[in-house]
């Protein structure tokens, strides 16, 4: 079973990925995962890994490369959960050039207001990259991880001013891919899409999630 988590920075696609993965026994893969695979194996050209030391996208294609080369290995013949791709309907497109046999596409829906007031109370373990909110998920000690005991830092995209520059970005270039992935599903080229309103606690939404995919459930091949 292959699924997207797709939906605005402060979604929730972290921590609910997490869940799924546990629940589904499903590998999580996440873009930033599949492109330190691909460094790692020498994979990316010397172009394209200056483009990153710069700060700039890789190329539709580039990503997908990164993307497929993990997801051909062993651990994930049983499926995937992808966190982070498509962010484009041109990197979906790929997906769908690529025979990708996309099962479930959940979407998490949040406002904008909630958006901001999540991210800018998002705390982060800077080694491990554990991620802490201080409403709805703190640590046990304020200001310290829980596992490794150092101090957590809130990261600058996180704060309320760059949050707003950064939904402004997703409503422009991602948002589209919605319509994209519902006319996918009216024509049977991919499974089913969820609309789930993420708004609520961790467990709420998790469950929404699961009920809908047991509903839904393709039972397609990988």
């Amino acid at each position: 079973m292959n699924i997207i988590l797709f939906g605005p920075p402060g979604s929730g696609k972290g921590t609910q990925g997490e869940q799924l993965a546990q629940r589904l026994r499903l590998p999580l893969l996440t873009m930033s995962r599949a492109i330190r695979a691909a460094i790692q194996a020498g994979a990316l050209s010397h172009d394209m890994l200056k483009r990153m030391n710069e700060g700039l996208l890789l190329p539709d294609s580039e990503v997908w490369q990164c993307l497929s080369r993990v997801i051909e290995g062993p651990d994930y013949h049983k499926g995937v959960i992808l966190d982070g791709y498509p962010r484009t309907i041109a990197q979906a497109n790929s997906m769908i050039d690529h025979s990708f046999k996309l099962d479930h596409v959940v979407f998490l829906d949040v406002s904008d207001a909630l958006l901001v007031e999540r991210l800018s109370g998002r705390r982060v373990e800077p080694y491990s990259g554990r991620v802490y909110q201080l409403t709805t998920n703190p640590p046990k000690q304020p200001g310290i991880d829980d596992v490794s005991g150092l101090p957590l830092i809130q990261r600058d995209d996180d704060k309320p001013e760059v949050v707003s520059r950064r939904l402004v970005v997703y409503r422009k270039e991602s948002k589209p891919l919605i319509a994209w992935f519902e006319e996918k599903q009216a024509t049977k080229q991919i499974g089913a899409v969820h609309m789930i309103d993420a708004s609520g606690d961790i467990g709420m939404v998790h469950q929404a999630i699961m009920d809908a995919i047991h509903k839904n459930s393709t039972h397609r091949s990988v």
